[in-house]
């Protein structure tokens, strides 16, 4: 890893005569397999959702499981580009919503 410092008029004007320094990596890192963050997004029907995913072309991650006693049944497929999305069939979020519609 370098440093890099640098000094410009806004810098300066901002907090006088401080310098900033940014760190930046001296290699790049490519990743070798899919991987952070899963955010999980409902579906109302997560067999039928797996399937058009797969058909547009995902690739099975983690099939569906579940996640709790609940009801909440969870899968993940990578896409083409190696992102991975979540799915999730999650009950409590229907009530949630037909709760919200019904005012």
């Amino acid at each position: 890893m370098r440093t890099i410092t640098r000094s410009s008029s806004a810098t300066r004007s901002a907090w006088g005569s401080a310098r900033v320094r940014i760190l930046t990596c001296a290699r790049i890192v490519s990743a070798t397999a899919p991987g952070g963050v899963i955010l999980y997004w409902h579906v109302d029907d997560i067999e039928a959702s797996i399937a058009r995913l797969v058909e547009l072309g995902a690739t099975v991650h983690q099939p569906p499981r579940d996640f709790s006693d609940e009801g909440y049944i969870g899968a993940s497929v990578i896409d083409p580009f190696g992102n991975i999305l979540g799915i999730m069939q999650n009950p409590h979020y229907l009530e949630v919503l037909a709760s919200m519609t019904e005012r």
